[in-house]
């Protein structure tokens, strides 16, 4: 995913024109990594399951505090986050 992002991010490409082979594979990664993501978080949502109810604020994760909010806002952060984490450099 990092490769391709480099690819389109640094070096000229036609994928903004053009649906190009590398366009078509960097889709099919990220869609990988999506459902990837939303399985372990839905695993994750489905083990904390009631014990949020019985939880202080102070003490939940972040990912609790989303999911008890709204489990769409968590897996959205929880994806940006571990994709483009490395933005921040």
């Amino acid at each position: 995913m990092f490769w391709l992002i480099y690819q389109f991010d640094v070096l000229p490409s036609l994928w903004k024109y053009i649906s190009t082979p590398l366009w078509k594979r960097y889709i099919t990664v990220l869609d990988y990594i999506t459902l990837t993501f939303v399985k372990y978080i839905d695993e994750t949502a489905k083990n904390i399951g009631d014990k949020l109810q019985n939880k202080a604020e102070y003490e939940m994760s972040i990912l609790e505090r989303l999911l008890k909010l709204d489990p769409r806002i968590a897996k959205a952060t929880a994806i940006d986050t571990l994709t483009a984490g490395i933005d921040t450099l």
